[in-house]
Formats: C-alpha cells, structure tokens, sequence
C-alpha cells in the first residue's frame, strides 16, 4: 500500500471511530453563522514553501476579542474592508476565486444551559484551525479529500451561557475539492438545552464578564457649572489589573473637553475656584494639574505618599490637605506591645498632620503636630480665613475615645477647642462645613452621643446632620427622628453642600432603598424637603457655586452607572456620561419586581425579585435569597452578583431586615444587641410568604447567603431554619464572644451592635445567640468561605464553625483564600473564584448538577 493511501485509510478509521464514540450523544448541528472573506491573503516576503501552515499560525484577527455580529466591518488590508455576512444551513460552502491562497473566518456562538463537557467537531477537506472562546483547540495544516476530510475537534468544559466557535480555514489554491465546513455540537448531558446562535449578545454568565463594566466612581462640577469632571476605572481583560482615568466635558451639551491618562490610577478631581482647572492626586504620591485651556499636565509637587483628603483656597493660590506618616509600633521585629485598645485599630492614624502648601512654589507647612490622638476630618472656610478640624483622643469607656471640635484661624495663627464629645467610632463626625460670615458650621455624624441616655436603645449607626453656633457652643441634631439616613458618604467631595441664594442647605440621603436629595433651613423648624428629580438612586453628587446646577451618578438594578447634570432652574437632566454605551449590543440585564411585606411586628420589609433570562411563570425555579440583615440596607444600586445569580437560572430574592438604617430610627433600633433574633425572623418570614405567593418558585430548591454579619446571619438561619436546600457564609461571625475580642473593629462595632454588653456579664447573648453554641442544630449544607488575612472578622470564626460541625459529621465545606482579607477582593481572581464557587454550590444542592464543584477539586 502506497503512504498516501495508507494515509487516507488511517484518516478514514479514525473518522470512523471518533463518530462511533459519540453515536449515542444527541447532535446539534450548526446551521446558522457568520462568514468573513474569503479574502486574498496578502504575500508573505521570504515565506517558505508551507505557506498554509503560517497562515493558519499566525493570527491576523485576535481570536480572544473576536465576536462579531452580522454587518459588521473589519479594515482587512489597505483598501479593503470586509463585512460580517449571515448564513443558513447545515453544510457551509465557501467561494474559490482561483489558484492563489484565501482565507475565511467562520463564527457562530453555542449556547449551554448548563456546565457540561460539550464536543464540538469540524469536518473539511481544507486546511483550518478550530476555536473555542479564543483558545485554539486544533489544527489541521494540510488539505484533506472529499472521502477523507479533516476532522478537528475539541472537547471543553463550558460554563452556562454562550461560548464563541471559530474556524479558520484557508483555500491554498489549487485543489480540487469543495471548500465547505460541517460543524456538529455534542453536549454531556442529554437534558440540557444547548444550539448554535448568531446573536452574540448574552447575559451575565460567567464572573469573569463582570471586568467589561466600566466603572464610574467620581463626579464634581466646576465652580461655574460649566464642566464636569469623572473619574472612571476599568480592569485590563487579560492582566486584570484596574487603572483609572480622568475625563472632562461640558455641562452644557456633554461634550468631551480633555481626557487625563496617567497610566496609574489617580484621585477624584477638584476644581480650581479661579481659572477651572483641575488637580488631582495619583497614588504614588503626587499633586498634579491639568490646565484645560491647552489640555497640558505638570506635576505641582511630589511627596505626597499617604494623602487623605484635600481642598482648594478661594483665591486657588494654596492646598490644605492631610496625609498619613508611618504608624509608630512599640517592640522590635519579632514582637509588639500593645497597652491600649485604640492600637489594636489599623485606622486610628496618629500619624496623620494637617498641611498647607503654596500651589504656585510648593511651600508646605505644618498645622497640626503630632501627640497621643488622631487628626480626622477637616473643613475649610468660605472665605479661605478658617479651618475646623476634629481630633480624636482615647478615653476609657464607651465609645473609648473623645472627639474634640477645633477651629483654627489661618491669619493669626490662634486656635479653639470648641467641643469635645463622646461620638461612636463608627459613625465619628465627617463633611465638616463652615456656612458664610464664620458663625455657623453643619457636620454628619451619629443622631446621638454614647453619654446622652436616649441612645441607648438607638442604632448609633444613623447619620444626622448637626448644627454647631461657633460663638455659644450650643448644636442641634437638625435630622432627628427623620426617616431617612443622611448620606454622609453620596458626595465624591462631601456630603453638605450650601445654597448661598437660597440659603437652604442640600444633602443626600438614603431612605429605603433609594437615595435621594433633600434640603433645609438650619435655622428654621420644619423646614426639609425633598427635592424633585427624575431619579431615585443618586450618588457622588456635587454642586456649582450658584447652586443652580448639580452633577449626580444614577443606576439601578438593570442599569449601569451614568453621569448626569441637573438645571434646578431648567428643571431638567443632561446626560454627559455613559461609560457603558453600546452595552446592550453586547450583553442583557435581567429584569426585576418589587416585592414588599409587612412583618409580623406591624414593619413594612422592602425588597425585590430578579428573574432569569425566558422567565415563564408557569415553570418552577430555584431560588437565591440575599440579605446583610446588619446596620446597612440593601439598595437599588447596580449589583452584579444579582444579574450573575439569574442570568444562571435562579430566582433572586434580596430583602432588608429590621435593624437596618434608612428606615427609621425605630425600625433601625433593632439592630442593637438582635443578633438574629428579629432579623432572622423576617428572613424566614419574608421566604415562607413569597413562596406561598409565587407558585414559580420552587420550595424545595431555596438557597441563600450572606457576608460579615450577613455571613452570621447565614449561620443562624441554619441553626433556626430547615427551609433552605444549602448556604454560604461568606466571612461572618460565629462567635460573637470571639469576634467581639478578637476582630479588629470587633469593639468598636460592638458599641452600636453590642451596646453595653458584654461577654462577663450577659453570657445568654454572647454564647445563646452564637451560632457555634447552636450548631447541633444545623440539617443544611453549608459552605464557608475566608480570607486568612481577614482582621475584620477573623478566619477563627469560619474554623470554629467548621469544626463544630465536621465533629457531628454534618455537611459543610470550607475554602480558605491564602493573602485576602475581609470580601475576598483582595485578588479580582480571587474575587471572581470565590463567586463561582458559591454558584457551583447552588448548581449541586439546588439543581442537582454537581459537576462544577466535583471538577474544581479533582
């Protein structure tokens, strides 16, 4: 037998056994998908004789970034374009123009309902390379025959969703056969819904897509209103790494202006009171500015490693700012000596000066020494003549420090302390301003002192807003037993923002799940409003000296974060920027009701339901139930993890406990030493009557989780609940004795959560509501994930849990994340891991598909 013959007849058996081994495997054929070229190939100077080979070797088109749609173009070769074209069928025929070589790209997207191993096989008789989501699976480099063609096959793993197949195949000129391509699926699972498709756009599948968002995290207008900076962020595809970037528009039409790219990240900008230019920080450590007028960018002066905040004097000429120095440790290398609580905090900064420096020649100044306290928030005047400050110094007994009030004139030099008060740590004073003629100054901070005796059934995580008379010393919470929480962090350069015209004071706030914009007269009673805009969920806002123009961020469940402009005047929004245009070419967001329940204490609980793509309410789901069930509500912001969660099937329900702010100051008030009690309750509550209302969801088949005290509050459902098929506590408290002790901010939050209890003298809370003292109780799967370097709520908690329940051979699994702390975000990688992980432990218990957790750990 002559080696060419051998050859086909070698071709042919294993042709032959390859479609034998998956004779019994269900086929899905390829019959639509889109063509690019044929196209000539350009000559190669110097190529040798294997021209094919190179062709196929050598990627004129990125394969990890291809996915095209029909029409659209692509700049082949100087003077020629080619396009996108659609195409029906089960056998792809492709044009040869003659005896020279062509190529041609043939894609199309398979769509999976599930994970599962899926075969995918080519079959021509020229020579091509096949695809998979841009990993190239085979090559086959030399031409086949009509009756032994090539066959190329791949078999992968893929995630549910769609996964993009290519094929490159060239003509080399000269044969005799057909060009034409037979392209066949083979899915694992017989159940499971897979076809080829030529729509590309898909929906949040996998977390790894979750780095094509841009993020938009800054907004701040000019003093005049007529430009708007941003500051946006984006992670690399390949590296992962995020970098971030300035861009400056006008407020008028949303015009692009200049574009600052550092190539590090850099800071929110601000806004010179003068000649609108911005400056900036960038994180290794300089001031820069960038004058708009010519687009140019210099560094003003560099050693600014640890900066904290900044602002601008009136007349532009200087910067006040704070900035961190190295903490001081007692002990050597070996050991350390701790004699004080507040040395425990990695926050409390008594290394931290107040400066100021000459933005014209770079003098800087000290304004603050150094002692045994910690220099916190500042503000500074109007009139550029003033600045207030806070120190913090420790003390016994809650809250184990004081907060002193200080005000500093920048003329003479003379300094006053004003008050000194017994504030929470968590909530300390922020957004100090000082309003117009030097009398008057506004701050948030707790609705109450830790000494005044009304606070101690109160959740002293509420943010109010205070009034402070500079001349009597006299304040007044002016936001008191008001609905809403004030939004001490909605704006990217503080939270209180004066209306000199009007002479109201505006300020964020966040009531239910929205936040909003409300307004006051600090010097009349009953005098707040809320002020009309065409949103519901506002951030990052900031105003025009005038106060007739105001730049905001606004999402929503289904909607990524823009930028925007209001007119007050006009009554009217300017959209100036969608960082995530042309999203919906690519990718779809899930949709979502509202679902709300009064409580069996008479308290309305707010949430909302999230439904998978093709939801038929006549099928029955599985379900997803989310909570944090602390001091912090769920809001309506974007939040991936729940498009994630239903884009793979699940029903999603998120809710917000009692206990949570920006409901009231009694429905928050339940918050303090609950742990579980009530909270639990309206979780269990909450699931049990959705279900009995939704005849969609299906019972058996409920999941839920949590992080931090979300991740308690998992762990005590199971020891109350057998509603749910499995769990996942991210990080959280098993412990509260331990926690308590050995948590970093374990005491200062067991001021507002814990209020005046402790392990020694109320053991029924410590050890009662505990879930590892409960754990006997516990029938539910259940997964704990931790960062090892977590000093939040330290891994202890997770081992604790773990072992109580691996000794009564219980079901749980536990994953360590080795360098991350608390969110496990230290890594994206690490982020992304520990998100898949926790579907594929839904996947197993609620949809009896095992395979992704099986095949993590084999």
């Amino acid at each position: 037998m002559r080696k060419t013959e051998f050859l086909t007849f070698l071709i042919v058996i294993i042709l032959l056994l390859v479609l034998t081994s998956i004779v019994d495997a269900r086929e899905i054929a390829l019959d639509e998908w889109l063509a690019l070229g044929p196209a000539h190939i350009p000559a190669i100077v110097f190529a040798d004789d294997n021209i094919t080979e190179q062709i196929l070797d050598n990627e004129i088109l990125d394969p990890l970034s291809l996915k095209p749609a029909e029409g659209e173009s692509i700049g082949w070769y100087p003077e020629m374009t080619l396009k996108w074209t659609k195409s029906n069928g089960t056998e792809i025929e492709l044009p040869k123009s003659g005896n020279t070589p062509e190529i041609a790209y043939i894609t199309a997207y398979i769509s999976t309902s599930r994970r599962q191993n899926i075969t995918v096989n080519a079959i021509t008789p020229c020579p091509a390379a096949l695809y998979l989501n841009g990993e190239k699976q085979d090559q086959v480099s030399t031409p086949g025959t009509e009756e032994a063609p090539n066959l190329l096959t791949a078999v992968v793993n893929l995630h549910t969703g769609k996964h993009t197949v290519i094929i490159k195949t060239v003509n080399p000129g000269g044969i005799g056969t057909d060009w034409n391509i037979e392209v066949t699926a083979y899915p694992e699972f017989d159940d499971s819904d897979i076809y080829f498709t030529t729509d590309r756009r898909e929906y949040f599948t996998e977390y790894h897509d979750y780095i094509d968002i841009t993020n938009l995290s800054s907004t701040v207008i000019s003093p005049d209103g007529t430009m708007t900076a941003i500051l946006l962020s984006k992670r690399d595809r390949e590296t992962l790494k995020s970098h971030g970037w300035i861009e400056v528009y006008s407020s008028k039409d949303g015009e692009l202006i200049t574009r600052v790219e550092m190539g590090k990240s850099v800071s929110s900008p601000l806004f010179s009171q003068v000649d609108n230019d911005i400056l900036f920080f960038k994180y290794d450590g300089g001031l820069w500015k960038c004058e708009l007028s010519t687009g140019a960018v210099e560094e003003v002066f560099d050693g600014l490693e640890g900066a904290v905040k900044f602002d601008i004097s009136p007349d532009a000429e200087f910067i006040y700012y704070t900035k961190d120095g190295e903490r001081k440790v007692y002990g050597k290398d070996d050991y350390t000596l701790q004699t004080t609580l507040e040395e425990r905090l990695t926050d409390w900064y008594t290394a931290r000066k107040l400066y100021v420096a000459s933005l014209k020649d770079g003098a800087r100044h000290e304004l603050s020494a150094l002692g045994d306290y910690e220099i916190n928030d500042f503000g500074l005047s109007p009139e550029g003549d003033k600045i207030v400050f806070t120190r913090r110094i420790a003390s016994s007994g809650r809250p184990y420090m004081d907060t002193e009030f200080w005000l500093l004139s920048l003329k003479t030099g003379d300094y006053e302390m004003l008050m000194s008060r017994k504030i929470p740590f968590e909530t300390r004073p922020q957004n100090l301003t000082l309003l117009p003629g030097g009398e008057y100054m506004v701050y948030t901070s707790a609705s109450y002192y830790t000494d005044d005796p009304a606070s101690l059934p109160m959740n002293l995580s509420e943010v109010d807003i205070w009034l402070l008379n500079l001349k009597t010393k006299e304040e007044k919470n002016l936001t008191l037993n008001t609905p809403f929480t004030v939004d001490e962090n909605g704006g990217s350069h503080g939270s209180l923002f004066w209306n000199k015209k009007q002479k109201r004071l505006y300020f964020p706030v966040m009531v239910g799940g929205c936040n909003k914009l409300y307004s006051l007269d600090p010097f009349k009673h009953g005098t707040i409003r809320e002020e009309s805009l065409p949103c519901s969920y506002i951030k990052n806002i900031s105003f025009s000296d005038d106060g007739r123009k105001m730049v905001y961020t606004s999402e929503g469940l289904n909607r990524t974060r823009v930028a925007a402009v209001y007119d007050f005047k006009a009554e009217k929004s300017i959209l100036i920027k969608d960082p995530n245009t042309g999203f919906e070419d690519n990718y779809e967001l899930c949709n979502y009701d509202f679902w709300n329940f009064e409580n069996r204490l008479g308290y309305e609980i707010d949430g909302w339901i999230l439904y998978p793509p093709d939801f038929d309410p006549e099928k029955k789901y599985p379900m997803i139930v989310y909570y944090y069930a602390g001091v912090w509500m769920l809001d309506e912001s974007f939040y991936y993890t729940y498009q994630f969660w239903a884009a793979n099937g699940y029903i999603v329900y998120a809710l917000t406990p009692v206990g949570a702010m920006a409901h009231g100051d009694d429905f928050s008030a339940f918050h303090v030493n609950d742990w579980g009690t009530e909270a639990t309750q309206d979780i269990i509550e909450g699931v049990s009557k959705l279900v009995s209302e939704k005849n969609f969801i299906d019972a058996d088949k409920i999941g839920c989780y949590g992080g931090s005290y979300g991740g308690f509050t998992t762990m005590d459902l199971v020891t109350k609940s057998d509603i749910f098929a499995c769990a996942v506590s991210m990080y959280g408290i098993s412990n509260i004795a331990s926690y308590w002790g050995g948590g970093i901010w374990g005491y200062t939050y067991g001021d507002i959560a814990l209020a005046n209890s402790y392990p020694w003298k109320d053991k029924d809370l410590f050890t009662n509501k505990s879930p590892l003292f409960n754990a006997d109780k516990v029938k539910t799967p259940l997964l704990l994930l931790h960062g090892l370097d977590d000093v939040n709520v330290p891994a202890l908690e997770s081992d604790q849990m773990f072992t109580a329940l691996r000794v009564q051979d219980k079901e749980v699994s536990y994953v360590k994340f080795k360098g991350e702390g608390h969110g496990i975000a230290g890594k994206f990688e690490n982020y992304e891991t520990h998100r898949e992980m926790m579907l594929e432990w839904f996947d197993r218990y609620l949809k009896g598909q095992p395979e992704g957790w099986d095949r993590r750990f084999k």
